[in-house]
């Protein structure tokens, strides 16, 4: 009970000495049943606390805490403002599916390296990245299969799986030519010629 006042109404120093007590395991569950709310005047321990009871909010603010540092502090001003055009550009969305837990390596794998380079690869570095897949739903797609059953058992016909045309219309018409309808075949070959 008195360990349970302290994690409640204890001032940092009792809180910091409490917790510094326990390891291991032991330490892991403390932080995990107390939630990072109880270390709000404990940087380091509220950290802690969301890596063990939030650890996808934890990822999610390392990225934004990460990113906003190195918008602020990097003596490369120009390469930072890159990224974060292509990031923006190549949007995928945080919110689906674990692609928080892609975002820092979709960031550092697939546009980063790329940001002066050329933009071929730049797009086939998003576009083969598991965030995008995913994102795109591109991780379900799968050959046509003419052996799947054209009606389920109620009779009504049935989703067969096939190959999925997300990424396909988000790269012509938002990473490379445009949603005006505009290009030519030759530019669609040019499009394709990356891949």
């Amino acid at each position: 009970p008195e360990q349970m006042r302290i994690m409640r109404n204890g001032t940092n120093d009792q809180k910091m000495t409490l917790i510094d007590s326990f390891t291991g395991e032991e330490r892991k569950q403390v932080l995990r049943s107390a939630g990072p709310q109880a270390f709000n005047g404990l940087p380091q321990l509220r950290r802690e606390a969301m890596a063990a009871s939030q650890p996808q909010q934890y990822v999610n603010q390392q990225l934004i805490e990460n990113k906003l540092y190195r918008a602020i502090y990097s003596n490369r001003q120009l390469e930072e403002v890159l990224v974060d055009f292509w990031l923006n550009h190549f949007n995928v969305y945080n919110g689906k599916n674990q692609i928080r837990m892609l975002l820092t390596s979709y960031e550092r794998d697939a546009i980063r390296p790329h940001v002066f380079g050329h933009f071929k690869d730049l797009l086939l570095a998003t576009a083969r990245h598991p965030a995008m897949l995913i994102y795109l739903d591109n991780n379900q797609s799968q050959a046509p299969r003419e052996d799947a059953p054209a009606l389920d058992a109620k009779g009504t016909p049935a989703r067969r799986p096939g190959i999925n045309e997300n990424y396909g219309r988000e790269l012509m018409e938002l990473h490379t030519l445009g949603v005006d309808g505009g290009y030519t075949q030759k530019d669609v070959m040019e499009v394709a010629r990356c891949f």
